[in-house]
């Protein structure tokens, strides 16, 4: 079972007419002064933190995608501090949680078929809002890993070479810092075909929704 938290007056919306908001991850990043700020949010950053002399071929360093070193090497020093943040492709977001977390809000409703909402959510963002999605999914958000655990030594240098994956890696959608643990959070991501934008904010209403979802007495 999963939770969305709101204010009371949106969860009688959706039990009156389905809707629902999604949010793209570049909003959530610039959403200064709210609570559900997260200024990493879409980020696969590396931070570097040296405890030793590390080299790396130009090629093999972690940069953004539009970012190249073609020949040489990158050495980097005891005591230097570096963050290299790239931007994930861009998509669309509907965040729930294992529990009722008031901090979002007094109001909340049950979603009983986590798999069959993200499936219906998916065909409405495509029929009701022209929204060109070619993946979705819902997975449980992990935190911690390399958005706060900064590189210190050569062999962990190497082993972040072996382990990065060309293009959209899913999992990086899923990972935010540990401050935000105690949200227990879950995600519906929907991506979107790269040759359009992915807007800020999409509404739509569709009362079928409801059909995955139960009333827990809190709006």
């Amino acid at each position: 079972m999963l939770y969305k938290n709101m204010a009371p007056e949106f969860v009688k919306q959706f039990w009156n007419v389905g809707t629902i908001r999604v949010s793209s991850m570049s909003h959530f990043a610039n959403m200064y002064g709210d609570i559900r700020h997260d200024s990493l949010e879409g980020e696969t950053n590396r931070q570097y933190k040296l405890k030793e002399v590390i080299k790396v071929r130009g090629e093999h360093f972690p940069l953004p995608d539009n970012i190249k070193i073609r020949g040489g090497s990158v050495t980097l020093h005891p005591g230097a501090k570096v963050h290299v943040g790239g931007l994930n492709a861009d998509a669309l977001i509907f965040s729930v949680s294992e529990i009722q977390a008031k901090k979002f809000g007094s109001g909340s409703y049950r979603i009983a078929d986590p798999n069959g909402f993200g499936e219906r959510l998916a065909s409405s963002l495509k029929r009701l809002a022209q929204m060109p999605v070619v993946f979705s999914t819902v997975r449980k958000v992990e935190y911690g890993g390399y958005k706060e655990s900064p590189i210190a030594t050569q062999s962990e240098m190497d082993r972040t070479i072996r382990e990065i994956d060309p293009g959209i890696r899913v999992e990086d959608y899923f990972l935010k810092p540990s401050c935000n643990e105690d949200e227990r959070e879950w995600r519906f991501i929907f991506v979107l075909d790269p040759s359009v934008s992915v807007p800020n904010i999409v509404n739509v209403d569709d009362l079928a929704l409801t059909n995955f979802c139960e009333k827990c007495g809190t709006g």
